[in-house]
């Protein structure tokens, strides 16, 4: 089969539609994948902030449960006043 100027032209332009999808799929690929890539340092970010409260979130609990503990009074025998006791029942109430 000689190939003539004519189907020469038309095997051109014949490739030409499957290289368009060929290339249009290989930019789809792409694009999911630098999705993906966005999404991960998203995630990535979301993390680095969650562990920089998280410091923040334990010193005011700290500081929370100091103070409630600091409520009781122990006495020489080694028992709980009532004062002290009834101070913490209004402090919890007021919690709940």
């Amino acid at each position: 089969m000689k190939l003539t100027f004519g189907k020469k032209l038309r095997l051109g332009f014949g490739a030409l539609p499957a290289l368009m999808v060929f290339s249009a799929a290989t930019t789809y690929l792409k694009s999911t994948d630098i999705s993906g890539v966005a999404e991960a340092a998203q995630g990535t970010t979301r993390g680095a902030s969650d562990t920089q409260k998280a410091p923040q979130q334990l010193v005011q609990t700290s500081a929370e449960l100091r103070r409630l503990i600091e409520q009781f009074r122990v006495n020489a025998s080694g028992s709980v006043p009532a004062s002290s006791v009834g101070m913490s029942q209004r402090s919890l109430a007021a919690h709940a």
